[in-house]
């Protein structure tokens, strides 16, 4: 008998296999990222149709098998993809966001910290934000994510915007720093060698 893993996902991607299954690109609140299958989902009289939307916020039931995760059972939370279908610019963040992790995550590992900041995505892209606030949010996430994992120092500067929610964060003030945040991630993305 294998054992089942209840955990909060945020679904990032996924591809068709076969005619009705799916893999999927899943980074877990307890496992990190990691790739599961869904077998049958395409199928209309599928559980699970419907609530694997990539990008979305879920709660999954996953057992992990010899060589794959399978996904198991499926509770929808957030489908970004829905909630931001007006929001093109959002939208487009969130997935650039995604991608990063995708690239910059090696491993099944538990990063509880870049879940927290993609969450913090998904709640602030639910508010009205205007381009400039899009990409101050951009700014600070990346710079989040990057210091989380180890490849962004966190200067003096940074450090007000570091420990307050996104909300109380002023766009302006970050906008100001905007080249030297710039040049601090591209320094970050290029000795990460990723």
């Amino acid at each position: 008998m294998y054992h089942r893993y209840e955990s909060q996902c945020f679904v990032l991607s996924s591809y068709p296999e076969k005619e009705a299954n799916r893999s999927y690109v899943i980074f877990s609140r307890d496992l990190g990222l990691i790739s599961a299958k869904a077998q049958g989902v395409a199928l209309s009289a599928s559980k699970l149709r419907g609530n694997l939307e990539a990008p979305s916020k879920v709660s999954l039931s996953l057992v992990k098998g010899k060589e794959v995760w399978r996904i198991v059972g499926v509770q929808a939370e957030n489908n970004l993809w829905l909630d931001l279908k007006s929001n093109r610019e959002g939208l487009a963040l969130f997935t650039r966001l995604a991608n990063l992790v995708k690239r910059m995550v090696q491993g099944e590992e538990r990063h509880e910290e870049l879940f927290l900041v993609l969450e913090e995505c998904a709640l602030a892209l639910q508010e009205k934000v205007t381009k400039e606030d899009l990409l101050a949010l951009e700014l600070v996430l990346v710079s989040k994510l990057l210091h989380h994992l180890g490849y962004f120092k966190l200067k003096e500067e940074y450090e007000e915007f570091f420990n307050k929610t996104l909300s109380e964060i002023d766009s302006k003030k970050i906008l100001s720093m905007r080249r030297y945040l710039v040049a601090d991630i591209n320094r970050a993305l290029k000795e990460s060698h990723l």
